[in-house]
Formats: C-alpha cells, structure tokens, sequence
C-alpha cells in the first residue's frame, strides 16, 4: 500500500501523515502567538479581527489531519473541504491583518502611533 501511496501521490501515508501533524502543530503554535500579540491601545478595537479569524487556521488545519486518518476507502472528501475551507480562513486572516495595518497608517498621526512630527 505504501508503495501505491508514493507511485500516485509522491509520498507514503506516513510521510503525509507527519507533515499534516507539523503542520497542525504549527497552526496551533500560530494561533497562540496571535492571541498573546499585543495590539497597540489605539487600535485595540481592530486587533480583534486577527485574533478572532486565527482560530479557525488551526481547526481547520486539524480538520484536514483528522480527514487523513478516516479509514480506507474513503475518496478524501472531508480532508478535501478542510483544505479549502482552510484557504478560505487563511485569506480572510490575512485580510484582516492588512485592514489593522492601513488603519494603523491611515490613522498614525492623530492616534499617537507616528514617531514623525
């Protein structure tokens, strides 16, 4: 089986196994460096974004991992719909990060963020 596994998809089921691990892992780890990252007083409000939209990085990076390991013949259906679902979330955190960081600019002169007189 685990020869199939490599001749269709260029890995075994362990090599996929442990890298889907890692990265749960890392989404987890990213999670909890979201939530403990401070946001500056002046824009506290919008720094609720990130940290509301990095939770589900992680379940859903969890989600795929979970997919994985549903007994054969499963056709990866639900580890599919992680996955994009898991882009989906990704995009939006990502989205959520520059809207803070044109706020911060936008507003750096009157919110004492700016440095520059």
């Amino acid at each position: 089986m685990a020869s199939t596994n490599r001749a269709v998809t260029g890995a075994t089921y362990a090599e996929t196994e442990d890298a889907l691990v890692e990265i749960a892992e890392r989404s987890t780890a990213f999670y909890e460096q979201v939530q403990d990252h401070p946001i500056p007083r002046p824009v506290r409000g919008l720094g609720e974004g990130p940290k509301n939209k990095a939770r589900p990085i992680a379940e859903h990076a969890n989600r795929i991992l979970a997919g994985l390991r549903i007994p054969a013949p499963d056709p990866g259906f639900e580890r599919l719909a992680a996955l994009d679902d898991l882009n989906h979330v990704a995009q939006r955190f990502q989205a959520s990060i520059n809207y803070v960081i044109y706020e911060v600019h936008a507003k750096a002169h009157t919110s004492g963020l700016s440095t520059q007189t």
